[in-house]
């Protein structure tokens, strides 16, 4: 082992103090992270000509900062972007990213600890109070009130006992989430660990592929790489330029799971003590990846699949984290209760207590001075300070009256307003400043101003007086609404604003969950082009007489330029005036589109002049997951709406004056089936109507539905889609005799019943999933025992188990929850599939476990058997039936066709819409109703009816449903996509 001197370097001789372990009872500490959400992201990334951090959303800008690449470990220490002992500055790159993503001004003292995820892990390992030959130093430093810990590292490679392939497994297992990019992805996330505001930063991978495709390459490479100790390369040149880079699609994409490759060490101990503070303290889920064994090879864990960390954590010693967040109560008690430029050293020598040790006058900084308070531009200190005035008196409202309460509160919001009015066009006229600096923002030159200069001087007077009269209508506006508003009636007037497409679609369903008996009057404002929100709504006037409509202009179309929106924008606001003042309504529901804004500034003028009180609530769409759309920003940021509501967690987390209220989709989901069937009978009913044309399908009540919501019949909807790639292509290829599409002859009419009339029984048996689902097993084993009955040529007309691959194949899917048909033909070539049956039967193997049963609550996937039922005579090994090849049909329609009419019936992935439910007879096509998921069904022959083509299909909600448990759709359109995800395997026979 190395010199341990790196420690030393640059501190005072003796210790400041020590802290023993003895001393951290850590008796009612927190073990919870409270509050949390994600702050920022970028990307680190070490080019050949420059270092670069990619940051969402980011201008170019150029900051001094060293590179360096990352040393792979073959038993040496690794270096990183914060091991390396630096000059100055080692937290910028954080702070920077922080300025450029945040909402507003970045402040460290917003927070009571700033530090990087490992610095908690080794004060983690300190606190378990284990044995250890390990040692660690963590500089500490302040900025204002908030504590920085730095993570530093010695400055020579160190030796350890035993080769670590954690780096080697994290190159290997990492995809970038920019295609130009090579560098690890860093998340910032902030929340409360007790008393304590704590800002973390952590590294996030996107794992891409599997760690058994990895085995022999890295076996390989290991082998290959000399045991020799490598010598670190250098650090560049400190004068090198760090570039932002501006790039959208830096964030995570939905294809990539954010996770942290977790390795155990070749002692085989399971997981090393850094792993479990490493899940608790990045506060995300995570995807185990991968772990090692003792013998160095890379293999599934347990637990590969997606994991909640709440199931990691269960081992945690809960005991260390209270005692961690004692120590760290210590240390920042200690920062504060010293001089705030004393710059100290946590240090440990494995010993049972930590040393603290104060740096010399001439050591290097965890910040470089451009991020020290007394350096934060004029305006923007201005800023805090006021805000922090506010904070305060908030704070001692306790002691004021009523009055004085609703004045204080319409102070605060009107200043943040003004300020927001007048710092925009600040920042646009000192951008245009000449003599800017490269590296530096316009604000820095505030204090180069010289306020002789008449243009300069006209300018600050015209930012006052706007920030006066803002100020001041903003401060009536708001005490107005603090206002106790005194109903004279039971009843609150409600104008709604309807957008169109799924806007109206959302707002309508929020509206039909309100009691009509203490909501009506009911007003729709509707922009004057979109009649199928009038359509929509003219079902309502003829059923409720409180309800009423009118139309305004709209605002902007589609593609039109934001020049030729001013015009129809002033008129629809003074159209929106007429109707507030005429309806008087006492809340304003709005969510998304346009035609809302000048509805909402009629109101705002109104409560302005008047002294009204309309309360504003928007309801962001179920669109909008991690960004607000435009017109809730400006309703947002200039405090206009009362209520902003979202409908995902994520939103709430990011804006926080927003409420999550959950889906409105939910709504839907409660309605029972006997509503949904009025409900879309009325709609289809009106689309005949209004289009002129009749439709190719029935419409009706379906037995199997009865006395179930859309909610529990989604949970039947069990088919799950696989991603199209080049990987899933080459892994199920077409095979060669369903390439030649050319020279076959397609029947007008097949139906694999009457083309094989000796498997006709095992064909034409209509199955029951019950309440589970398992449609994707059901159909999938379906069509194994077709398959193997035609292949025998009717000799085997048994039929295969559809609970062995409910239960049995873990590859295919989650059970009750939802598989891959894809994969259950691989599992019939490779595992094989023995004899099933209905529920009840017990002439085969292995009978489908759940009862059918339309009052019965949702089935939990039964547990797997490693047997036949006793009273069948064959052992399970003797009773297995395997398949010869599997694949999927990437080349659409005719090549289906080919294969049913020679092998017999495929499986289908298709999109289930809420009419489908009401399917009686004829040729399905989608015509009205919400997405509810997807299904997997058994195509078993094609044909034409009425002159529209359709596929033959047998679905698995036995035989009330449909056409005695079949229905046709439409076929050579790919309707709901049943022509895009279907598959099958054949029988070896």
């Amino acid at each position: 082992m190395s010199s341990l001197l790196w420690l030393f370097e640059n501190l005072r001789v003796e210790p400041f103090g020590i802290i023993p372990l003895a001393s951290l009872t850590g008796k009612g500490g927190p073990t919870t992270l409270k509050h949390l959400h994600i702050v920022a992201s970028y990307n680190w990334q070490d080019e050949p000509s420059s270092s670069t951090i990619y940051v969402p959303g980011a201008p170019k800008r150029y900051v001094t900062w060293p590179g360096g690449r990352l040393q792979e470990d073959t038993g040496q220490l690794i270096y990183d972007i914060n091991h390396a002992r630096l000059p100055d500055g080692p937290m910028d790159p954080l702070f920077d990213a922080l300025e450029i993503c945040s909402e507003s001004r970045f402040d460290p003292g917003a927070f009571d600890l700033v530090t990087d995820c490992i610095n908690l892990q080794k004060l983690f390992t300190f606190c378990k109070g284990e044995e250890s030959s390990g040692f660690f130093r963590i500089d500490l430093e302040r900025v204002g009130d908030a504590v920085l810990a730095c993570r530093v590292e010695a400055q020579d490679v160190i030796q350890i006992d035993f080769p670590s392939h954690d780096q080697s497994l994290k190159a290997a297992c990492t995809q970038p989430v920019h295609p130009t990019l090579a560098g690890s992805h860093q998340r910032v996330v902030a929340y409360s660990f007790g008393e304590l505001r704590m800002l973390v930063r952590c590294e996030v991978d996107c794992v891409d592929y599997t760690v058994e495709e990895l085995e022999r390459q890295l076996l390989e490479q290991d082998e290959a790489q000399s045991t020799a100790v490598q010598e670190p390369s250098p650090v560049d040149d400190p004068q090198q330029q760090l570039k932002h880079i501006r790039s959208k699609s830096t964030n995570i994409s939905s294809s990539c799971s954010p996770s942290v490759n977790m390795t155990t060490y070749p002692d085989g101990r399971g997981f090393p003590a850094f792993t479990w503070p490493l899940l608790f303290f990045a506060g995300s889920s995570v995807v185990v990846v991968a772990w090692m064994t003792e013998q160095n090879n890379f293999k599934k864990p347990v637990m590969y699949k997606p994991t909640d960390v709440n199931r990691l954590l269960k081992p945690l010693p809960y005991a260390a984290l209270s005692k961690v967040y004692d120590l760290l109560s210590k240390i920042v008690a200690f920062m504060r209760r010293n001089d705030e430029n004393m710059k100290a050293s946590l240090i440990w020598r494995g010993e049972q207590f930590v040393e603290i040790y104060e740096k010399a006058p001439t050591a290097s900084g965890a910040v470089s001075q451009a991020w020290r308070p007394n350096n934060f531009n004029v305006i923007v200190s201005v800023c805090r300070r006021v805000d922090f005035l506010l904070t305060v008196i908030r704070n001692k409202m306790i002691h004021l009256s009523d009055r004085q309460k609703r004045f204080v509160s319409a102070l605060k919001e009107a200043f943040t307003i003004s300020m927001q009015f007048c710092y925009i066009p600040l920042i646009i006229y000192l951008g245009f400043q000449q003599g800017a600096e490269p590296g530096h923002p316009p604000l820095s030159l505030v204090h180069k101003f010289k306020f002789s200069n008449c243009k300069t001087m006209s300018f600050f007077i015209y930012a006052f007086v706007c920030f006066c009269v803002c100020f001041l209508l903003l401060l009536i506006v708001h005490y107005r609404r603090h206002l106790r508003h005194r109903r004279t009636n039971a009843t609150v007037s409600t104008c709604v604003v309807l957008g169109s497409g799924g806007h109206t679609m959302e707002i309508l369903r929020l509206v039909q969950s309100l009691d009509k008996s203490k909501y009506n009057p009911i007003h729709f404002i509707i922009a004057d082009t979109d009649s199928s929100s009038v359509e929509k709504v003219k079902p309502m006037l003829l059923k409720e007489n409180h309800v009423s409509f009118s139309t305004i202009r709209r605002c902007r179309e589609v593609k039109q330029s934001i020049s030729n929106v001013i015009l129809p924008t002033l008129v629809a606001t003074g159209q929106s005036l007429v109707q507030i003042w005429r309806t008087k309504p006492e809340l304003l529901l709005c969510n998304g589109p346009g035609t809302c804004l000048p509805v909402c500034f009629a109101v705002f003028f109104v409560d302005l002049l008047f002294g009204r009180t309309c309360r504003i609530i928007y309801v962001e769409s179920v669109c909008r997951v991690t960004r607000l759309s435009l017109t809730c920003k400006i309703l947002y940021y200039f405090h206009i709406a009362d209520h902003v509501l979202v409908q995902w967690p994520e939103l709430a987390a990011i804006y926080p004056r927003t409420l999550y209220i959950g889906s409105l989709f939910a709504f839907a989901w409660a309605e029972n089936y006997e509503e949904n069937y009025e409900r879309l009978k009325v709609e289809l009913e009106r689309q005949r109507q209004t289009n002129g044309n009749t439709f190719s399908w029935k419409f009706g009540r379906n037995a199997y539905f009865k006395n179930k919501s859309i909610g529990e019949i989604k949970k039947l909807l069990g088919y799950r889609m696989l991603p199209q790639t080049m990987k899933e292509q080459n892994e199920m290829p077409v095979p060669e005799d369903l390439l030649n599409l050319e020279n076959f002859n397609y029947p007008v009419e097949f139906d694999s019943r009457k083309h094989w009339p000796q498997c006709e029984k095992v064909i034409s048996f209509i199955k029951d999933q019950a309440n589970c689902g398992s449609c994707w097993a059901v159909s999938s084993a379906s069509v194994m025992s077709d398959r193997t009955c035609i292949a025998t040529d009717g000799q085997f007309t048994t039929l295969l188990s559809d609970a062995e691959l409910l239960s049995c194949c873990k590859a295919c899917g989650y059970g009750c929850d939802g598989g891959y048909p894809q994969k259950t033909f691989k599992y019939w070539v490779y595992s094989g599939m023995p004899t099933g049956g209905p529920y009840g039967s017990n002439d085969t193997c292995k009978p489908y476990p759940i009862p059918p049963c339309n009052h019965c609550s949702e089935a939990k996937t039964p547990k797997c058997s490693k047997s036949c039922i006793s009273t069948y005579p064959l052992s399970l090994k003797e009773d297995r039936h395997y398949g010869s090849t599997y694949y999927q049909f990437w080349l659409g329609e005719r090549s289906m066709m080919k294969d049913i009419s020679i092998y017999g019936p495929i499986v289908a992935g298709m999109s289930v819409y809420e009419d489908f439910l009401h399917y009686k007879e004829g040729v399905y096509t989608h015509e009205s109703g919400l997405y509810l998921g997807g299904h997997a069904v058994r195509i078993i022959g094609w044909g034409e009816q009425d002159d529209i083509p359709y596929w033959l299909v047998a679905n698995s909600w036995n035989t009330t449903f449909g056409e005695d448990g079949l229905f046709k759709i439409r076929r050579g359109f790919d309707e709901c996509g049943i022509e895009s995800y279907a598959s099958a395997g054949r029988a070896k026979v």
